[in-house]
């Protein structure tokens, strides 16, 4: 039995969203944006003896692209690494939808890092 409903159900979210697509796109924004796959879609047997799906969903591409696109969006009016952190924080919903999607996982934390590690050497630049 269920003591405490959970309001923010992400599969409810995202089933509303996949709701507003017919159903042969449904299973492919799926499992791009949520890392679900569909096996019983004629489509995806297509896709995934192409592999397609695996790419764009596993590997972290479609992640990547949309990131610095939203950098270089941000880029145009503020210093690069406001832009990143801004990206960063909008991408993070993104992130929480796909916990154990590995190739999110690692393109989110690389960009954190390489910001985290440009900002400690221009302090140590001062530090001397």
């Amino acid at each position: 039995e269920l003591l405490i409903d959970n309001p923010f159900s992400t599969k409810d979210f995202a089933q509303r969203y996949l709701d507003k697509y017919n159903e042969d796109a449904q299973f492919v924004i799926s499992a791009i944006n949520f890392g679900t796959k569909n096996y019983d879609s004629d489509l995806m047997s297509d896709y995934e003896s192409l592999n397609i799906i695996s790419l764009l969903s596993n590997s972290g591409v479609f992640f990547a692209f949309v990131l610095e696109g939203l950098i270089l969006i941000f880029s145009v009016r503020l210093f690069e690494d406001k832009a990143t952190i801004i990206s960063l924080i909008l991408c993070f919903p993104y992130l929480l939808f796909n916990l154990f999607s590995f190739g999110i996982f690692k393109v989110f934390f690389v960009k954190l890092l390489r910001l985290l590690f440009q900002k400690c050497k221009k302090l140590n630049k001062y530090v001397k």
